[in-house]
């Protein structure tokens, strides 16, 4: 089993690249002359906190179904979806479906009557 300074140094070696990446997609939808700007109130993005990190780690692992592997300090990147987080944030409930629309090309809204 992986300590837990184990998973910390594991996750800290990969920080630096997560960060660039979401700097780099908060840059890329800013300077994207499609992107619905007047939409979006605010883009970041966030990185998974170590700490969290760790106790889904460890959660993950003590709910493992069947024989499935663990999650490791060699795998974690491929088997936690959430390391890495892009927020759009919008002050308007109807601007969403531009948003939607940006991110997910061909969607198309459907009125509910």
């Amino acid at each position: 089993m992986t300590t837990i300074n184990g998973k910390k140094l594991a996750f800290l070696r990969e920080k630096n690249t997560y960060e660039r990446l979401g700097k780099f997609i908060v840059h890329l939808i800013r300077d994207d002359p499609s992107a619905p700007k007047n939409h979006f109130h605010t883009i970041f993005y966030r990185l998974k906190d170590e700490t969290r990190l760790i106790e889904k780690i460890d959660k993950e692992n003590k709910n493992l179904p069947g024989k499935a592997s663990s999650v490791t300090t060699k795998n974690f990147q491929e088997r936690i979806g959430d390391l890495l987080g892009i927020r759009l944030v919008s002050c308007q409930a109807s601007s969403v479906v531009s948003c939607l629309s940006f991110w997910l090309p061909g969607f198309v809204a459907q009125s509910v009557t």
